[in-house]
């Protein structure tokens, strides 16, 4: 779907430019709307013929998804824990996820690589629901800077789901 590609590209746009914006509240509430519509307008057609091809495969990583976000969620709030100070072990391994997904693009990795790249993918942006979570609760975010909050969320459940998505598929 060529223009989903295109989507994508724009979306990356404007998470750069909520980047060096944040502190302008109004429009980076504008640019998170345009971005989480762009992010359903181009995953769209791509779960769709996935529930069309096996729906359970959506279902149970949707599901997986909220039990994992739920229950990390959960256990953030009910231990009072700060798990803020993996947020530099975590920025390093998202680096050393997109160089080996970079260096994959050119020289195709096995099925066992692809395999385990998406298991760390999973356990990467699992521990960063548990580190933006309780920066929330800590409000470590600015303020004014809820869309900064719902953004970093939206994009540890979504990186999340895709991996989980990714995994199941291979199940098969």
């Amino acid at each position: 779907l060529p223009y989903s590609q295109a989507l994508s590209w724009i979306g990356f746009g404007l998470l750069l430019a909520r980047a060096f914006i944040p502190a302008l509240r109004p429009l980076s509430v504008v640019i998170l709307f345009v971005f989480v519509t762009l992010t359903g307008l181009s995953l769209g057609p791509y779960l769709s013929i996935l529930l069309m091809v096996d729906p359970r495969l959506v279902i149970v990583s949707g599901g997986a998804t909220l039990a994992i976000f739920g229950a990390l969620t959960a256990y953030t709030h009910i231990s009072g824990k700060d798990f803020t100070y993996l947020y530099g072990f975590l920025f390093v391994a998202l680096v050393a996820m997109i160089v080996l997904s970079l260096i994959q693009f050119f020289m195709p990795f096995g099925n066992t690589m692809n395999t385990i790249m998406n298991y760390a993918g999973a356990l990467l942006f699992t521990a960063y629901i548990l580190a933006d979570t309780s920066a929330i609760t800590r409000q470590y975010f600015a303020v004014n800077d809820a869309s900064g909050a719902a953004l970093a969320l939206f994009l540890d459940i979504l990186n999340l789901f895709l991996y989980l998505l990714r995994l199941f598929s291979r199940r098969d």
